[in-house]
């Protein structure tokens, strides 16, 4: 493929619709092949690309137009087959894994702005102080506007003992608080709410945190 090798590290994870949490099935990773009508669609992507690269105005990312080709035709099976480049896929294997290093933060952009949701009980942020509302402007004096959720998480994981300074806004505070953690440990427990419904010994698990390697 011109100017875009992401075929050559295709993950395509089948995940199970009826599992909350995205419990993934053995991943498959893509080797191209073209042969018969396969020559052919191979051919008219290529075209597709060329066209593209050569008569559009603006500025083309290869690497973007490539993912998203492939995000498109999973998506024709059905909602639940995924792409993934490497370092995505290794994010959710750790992710599964419950383990990475980080501070410990679950964000989500909303609007504009990437607001912490939760934060993990004994963690670097929960020790720092940050809570729940909190929304993150700059991480490391670097601005958070414009960036992602991916982007964030990205910036605030990295190897254990690191340091890293977040700023933040805060409801009812009138400057912006700056903080600074080191990385640490982050383990992620998927059963993170449980109750009796009665006393007849019916219990609820909620698996809130999705399905991983310690789920059971």
């Amino acid at each position: 493929m011109r100017k875009c090798g992401l075929l050559l590290v295709a993950v395509v994870v089948v995940t199970a619709g009826s599992l909350a949490g995205g419990y993934a099935t053995r991943p498959r990773y893509i080797t191209p092949t073209a042969t018969g009508a396969d020559d052919e669609v191979e051919s008219g992507f290529q075209e597709a690309l060329r066209t593209v690269e050569d008569n559009y105005a603006g500025s083309t990312d290869m690497e973007t137009l490539g993912k998203n080709s492939i995000q498109g035709m999973l998506k024709t099976l059905d909602p639940h087959s995924n792409f993934f480049t490497k370092a995505e896929f290794d994010d959710l294997q750790n992710e599964q894994r419950s383990h990475f290093y980080g501070i410990g933060v679950n964000i989500r952009r909303v609007y504009n702005r990437v607001y912490i949701l939760s934060v993990n009980p004994d963690g670097p942020a929960y020790r720092a102080g940050l809570r729940y509302g909190d929304a993150v402007i700059a991480v490391d004096g670097q601005s958070a506007e414009d960036k992602s959720t991916e982007d964030i998480m990205e910036r605030v994981r990295g190897d254990k003992g690191e340091f890293l300074t977040l700023t933040v806004e805060r409801a009812g505070v009138p400057r912006p608080l700056t903080v600074r953690l080191s990385r640490d440990d982050v383990r992620l427990p998927t059963v993170r709410l449980w109750f009796m419904l009665d006393r007849a010994g019916t219990g609820y698990i909620g698996l809130t945190g999705g399905f991983s390697s310690k789920t059971d």
